[in-house]
């Protein structure tokens, strides 16, 4: 075969499986009617169109709907990854107003490894307490032994939530930020042994600090722990060198912190890559956003608050 009739050929293998990938418009019954039925209820809850994308070998692999019901502005959606084996073990959405007693319907899935809930609250009706959707929910999936993975951001898990989480038995991973749960709340993973990489964010109020790093030096295989959006010193950072030989990489991302301290922190944990995005990446956020500057203010270092804006208005 020639060279040029071997580059159509693979041109056209290309475009057959990219063809495959497209999403198409339909409906899809799944392996498991537990699951089916499951996905049913999630389904009914919006209005939108079903997308299905298929894998090479002509298998629904993910399944997403849009459209809210409750939504006045007809957003949100809802996703489910399916395996090779026809099992869910992704479910994620976005805007979709799951509620604590609503989480049963997830129990479902008995091969469920990564639950991904977006801005999960009440956006949809800012009547209903903000509570129903603080993620205490997670009580309900415990018996779900193969969810590692978990992610509340942009929503309303608070204390109540982060205690469910910390039970549940095989929980490797946990994103929030844009919350309302406080440092109390990690009070409830001292001793956790499964956690292994955190991601956190409290939108730089007060409510996530040093102390819940002085909890989580109390979890002894905690491998990576990522806090942004928030003002750290090095008295509460120096709690993780108690964990130093588990801890890989601490991501300070956008936090307001002293220069100083984080050099500190370097020294105590030689083998954990410290990264740290410098004042100038708060300074940005404070710049564009007077609410979030506003948040700041109330108890953040004044100094440390116009150093950072300072550095955006006249970088060096």
């Amino acid at each position: 075969m020639s060279t040029i009739s071997m580059k159509c050929l693979n041109l056209l293998c290309s475009s057959l499986m990219l063809i495959s990938f497209l999403p198409v418009f339909g409906e899809v019954k799944l392996k498991d009617a537990g699951e089916n039925a499951a996905w049913e209820k999630i389904r009914s809850r919006f209005n939108g169109k079903t997308e299905v994308r298929k894998n090479s070998k002509g298998k629904p692999w993910q399944v997403k709907v849009y459209g809210f019901k409750d939504d006045k502005k007809g957003g949100g959606w809802a996703r489910i990854s399916i395996g090779d084996n026809g099992r869910v073990f992704e479910v994620s959405s976005d805007r979709a107003g799951f509620t604590n007693e609503e989480f049963k319907i997830f129990v479902a899935f008995k091969e469920l490894e990564k639950l991904t809930l977006w801005h999960n609250s009440n956006f949809h009706d800012k009547k209903a307490p903000i509570e129903n959707y603080g993620g205490a929910g997670l009580v309900h999936l415990k018996s779900l032994k193969k969810l590692s993975r978990v992610t509340l951001a942009g929503g309303g898990i608070d204390d109540e939530g982060l205690k469910a989480a910390a039970e549940l038995p095989n929980l490797k991973y946990i994103g929030m930020w844009h919350v309302v749960a406080t440092d109390e709340g990690f009070s409830y993973f001292r001793g956790n042994k499964t956690i292994e990489e955190l991601r956190l964010g409290p939108f730089w109020a007060k409510q996530l600090t040093d102390k819940t790093l002085d909890h989580l030096s109390e979890c002894p295989n905690l491998k990576v722990l990522k806090f942004g959006e928030t003002y750290l010193t090095y008295e509460g950072m120096k709690n993780l060198v108690k964990i130093k030989d588990s801890l890989k990489e601490l991501d300070l991302e956008n936090s307001v912190v002293s220069p100083e301290d984080v050099e500190k922190i370097k020294k105590d944990l030689p083998n954990t890559k410290v990264k740290w995005r410098g004042l100038a990446s708060a300074g940005k956020v404070f710049k564009e956003s007077g609410w979030h500057l506003g948040k700041a203010k109330k108890w953040m270092p004044k100094k440390l608050i116009e150093e950072a804006i300072k550095q955006v208005e006249s970088p060096k």
